[in-house]
């Protein structure tokens, strides 16, 4: 697969302070490619710079396959973009408002309009002011001006920040189609991490301004091996038992949860409920977006 978005060394520098440190990621056609990070650890900055609203300090950015000023100004018209949240007019309509943008941005086909609106479910608001939009209608809104132009590429920042969870789940259904039936690669961010790990593909963490990991869901999924977790109703308890019995096992007690990295027995269970201990689940561990994070960072910082 070519990359639609590739960057080296990436660099942005304010006051002396490098916000953005010699990143480099490449984002595949197809992609749902998500960066995650904390509030200001350069991941809006990475986003302005890829679509030419602020300048780079340093580094290449290249999209679809281009890095020579002229090309770039060209093919940032192939990308539809949602960075903080879009200046609209509260006393027009959904479509008067995406028709003032689409006569700024050039767009001759009118039916674009009408089309982006049903695109993000909102084909039935045609006489609807703006001002009285859901929170949930605003972002989608936000994602119909993006789209505006059929974009190749969609670089979203935050789009589901503050949404209820059925706004959530309408806002991924709607990414979720445009990735798969019209090929639309997607650059994005966000803070729900769980959210994020149930579409999107490959994955970039950042703090302060450098990549510290890039990986895909599966290999995040997998990274706990081969563990095996196992809840009693009294892990102290049962941690002597095992030792005393299974002294080739090899576990650790997370929360409330022994988890077996080696040398588990399947009569441990039968074992434990003899010596009067309730086992209330037993599963193969698996490892979470969230759970992976949490642990980069603490990586990081030691």
């Amino acid at each position: 697969m070519e990359d639609v978005i590739s960057v080296n060394s990436l660099t942005k520098n304010y006051d002396g302070t490098n916000v953005v440190n010699n990143v480099a990621f490449n984002v595949a056609k197809g992609d749902i490619y998500a960066i995650v990070g904390k509030n200001g650890a350069g991941k809006t900055t990475i986003m302005k710079m890829l679509i030419g609203l602020i300048p780079k300090s340093s580094g290449e950015i290249s999209l679809f396959g281009k890095s020579d000023k002229e090309n770039l100004e060209h093919n940032r018209g192939k990308i539809g973009a949602m960075i903080e949240t879009p200046a609209f007019y509260p006393y027009l309509t959904a479509s008067d408002n995406l028709n003032y943008y689409r006569l700024q941005m050039g767009i001759k086909d009118k039916c674009c309009i009408k089309s982006v609106l049903k695109t993000v479910g909102l084909e039935n608001t045609e006489n609807k002011k703006f001002k009285n939009f859901s929170l949930g209608m605003k972002q989608r809104l936000g994602l119909a001006l993006a789209l505006l132009g059929e974009p190749e590429v969609l670089i979203l920042d935050e789009p589901i920040n503050g949404l209820d969870p059925e706004g959530i789940i309408e806002i991924r259904e709607i990414l979720k189609n445009l990735n798969v039936e019209k090929g639309v690669t997607i650059f994005i961010s966000s803070h729900i991490l769980s959210e994020l790990s149930l579409f999107a593909k490959k994955f970039a963490f950042i703090e302060n301004g450098n990549i510290i990991d890039q990986t895909d869901i599966d290999q995040i999924r997998n990274s706990a091996g081969n563990k095996i977790l196992l809840k009693t109703n009294d892990i102290e308890k049962s941690r002597k038992i095992i030792r005393d019995k299974f002294p080739k096992a090899r576990f650790e007690a997370e929360d409330e949860n022994m988890v077996f990295t080696s040398g588990y027995d399947s009569e441990i269970v039968s074992v434990l409920s003899t010596n009067g201990i309730i086992v209330n689940g037993i599963s193969n561990a698996s490892v979470s977006l969230e759970d992976y994070y949490v642990k980069l960072l603490k990586e990081y910082k030691k």
